[in-house]
């Protein structure tokens, strides 16, 4: 069998820095930290979207959500009179005659299968229709005992697998064992941003559910012509703000995305920046740290790759594959451009910021665009990674050059736009 085994591992909101291997001093993490050890580590990954639905959507199709309009939750349908604007007509359901990366690796010879968490209005469908097995599961731990028997009994296949592991952690509501928490507690410094003890058990157990995949793959004999990738569906959730509090009875801060802006929902950088690792151990030198732009599009055109197919049978793909940077033939991906388009309003602790809005990242510079006021903010993510000093005003020719892209790239993929809400005073 000469194709890889590949298995990829994605948390739900988990933040860019709530890793040890990211820098974060509090949560336990020695499994994704070995990971990120015996592989590549990108430090400027993105989501597709700052929410599950679309940018889950974005991994299965390699395409921007807004090109389909699958660019919100269910639940948004539900608009509220005192908001300026109103939600577009926006889908929640992948396109039925949408070509997937399943598609694409069963045609191939893959056996493809997902577990867990699924996304884009595909629980209740038939996934082999979207070229995928569905394992279903009822909770995390079982996620990981299906993911590891998957693993096991399909290493010696006559066929590579391909195996997607969709883990709810951590999610809200946030639930660990009692005695777990109580280590944390007792690890809590008030002067960090981390103090939720409950989520840092949480997260131990996502992190233990890695490092039981990883001995599954061990077992395989296979370890070193395996891909394992672990990222995260969006950034990290902070928890909701204090008018919606009563609504939807949450009221602890989750974690904190410092020292990046605001959190899931948003379209600054701790609604969109991930982490992502990849392990090969055939290919990718240990140890490795990536400051390339990496998109969740890319993961699409890269599967393709590493299955020795051909990366660009598909020009109506948003994203490039990452192999020349996994196999060290290119430097980086320094100079690329992304969009996200955000019609959408979530109130959180993040701030003002969830709300409707479009963004676009060329380079270093990263402009924001508002459709309640027609505000603009513009960073250089280079010399600001928390987006403290917008230049909007002061560099009027670079926020001017970004904002014609992105319109331009609206109008391109037919993004639909908020509407006025006719009722609001």
């Amino acid at each position: 069998m000469s194709s890889p085994n590949i298995i990829i591992i994605t948390a739900h909101d988990l933040g860019w820095a709530d890793l040890g291997c990211y820098g974060n001093p509090f949560h336990h993490t020695p499994h994704l930290d070995r990971l990120a050890n015996e592989g590549i580590r990108f430090t400027q990954a993105y989501s597709a979207a700052p929410i599950c639905n679309p940018s889950r959507a974005a991994i299965f199709t390699g395409q921007y959500p807004a090109r389909y309009n699958l660019t919100g939750q269910p639940g948004y349908k539900k608009d509220r009179s005192n908001r300026k604007l109103l939600h577009p007509g926006f889908e929640t359901e992948l396109p039925e005659d949408i070509r997937t990366c399943g598609h694409e690796l069963r045609d191939s010879s893959y056996r493809c299968a997902v577990t867990g968490v699924i996304g884009p209005g595909l629980g209740d469908k038939d996934l082999s229709h979207f070229g995928y097995d569905y394992l279903r599961t009822s909770n995390d731990h079982e996620v990981t005992d299906v993911a590891v028997r998957f693993i096991a009994e399909h290493s010696l296949a006559d066929r590579p697998f391909y195996l997607q592991v969709n883990h709810n952690w951590v999610h809200t509501p946030l639930r660990s064992q009692e005695d777990r928490v109580a280590c944390f507690k007792a690890r809590i410094d008030g002067g960090s941003p981390w103090n939720n003890a409950t989520y840092a058990a949480v997260l131990e157990e996502l992190d233990e559910s890695v490092g039981c995949i990883l001995e599954a793959v061990e077992a395989t004999g296979r370890a070193k012509d395996t891909v394992v990738m672990f990222l995260s569906d969006h950034g990290g959730y902070l928890g909701y703000c204090e008018a919606d509090r009563e609504e939807f009875r949450e009221s602890d801060a989750v974690t904190s995305n410092a020292p990046l802006k605001e959190g899931k929902a948003s379209l600054y950088e701790g609604g969109i920046r991930i982490p992502w690792i990849i392990r090969w151990p055939s290919k990718i030198e240990a140890g490795r740290v990536s400051d390339s732009l990496v998109n969740q599009v890319d993961l699409y055109p890269t599967l393709m790759e590493i299955a020795g197919l051909e990366s660009s049978s598909r020009g109506d793909l948003d994203g490039v594959s990452l192999c020349p940077v996994l196999n060290n033939t290119a430097s980086d991906l320094a100079d690329r451009t992304f969009y996200w388009h955000w019609p959408h309003y979530r109130r959180t602790r993040a701030g003002p910021g969830p709300a409707p809005s479009s963004a676009v990242r060329v380079g270093d510079w990263k402009l924001l665009e508002f459709f309640e006021d027609g505000r603009t903010e513009l960073y250089n993510l280079r010399k600001d990674i928390s987006e403290s000093r917008n230049l909007a005003d002061s560099n009027h020719g670079k926020r001017e050059e970004l904002l014609s892209d992105l319109r331009r790239w609206r109008e391109s993929v037919g993004a639909q736009l908020p509407i006025e809400n006719p009722d609001y005073a």
